[in-house]
């Protein structure tokens, strides 16, 4: 079962407004912070190999400001605290 996402993309569109604060230079490289949970923003499924996707690829003005994001980062940090397995979403 698929849960609906209904208003979570005015919640992604607040973290991608907040990055911009999170992203700094260092030693030529671009790097952009994420908080534990806020890596969720991605997808996975076992039955697509585990690959990595934008949970919200389906909204074009989102996609975009993570084409964006990507393209303006070298490394992700991310100072997780617990590993999240499939949780069906």
């Amino acid at each position: 079962m698929k849960i609906q996402l209904i208003g979570f993309d005015i919640l992604m569109e607040k973290l991608l407004d907040e990055i911009p604060r999170r992203q700094f230079e260092c030693c030529g490289k671009r790097f952009t912070v994420l908080l534990c949970g806020e890596t969720a923003l991605l997808a996975s499924t076992k039955a697509e190999g585990y690959k990595a996707s934008f949970r919200f690829k389906s909204n074009q003005k989102l996609n975009k400001r993570y084409e964006q994001l990507l393209a303006s980062t070298d490394v992700f940090l991310n100072p997780i605290h617990d590993l999240q397995g499939e949780q069906e979403l």
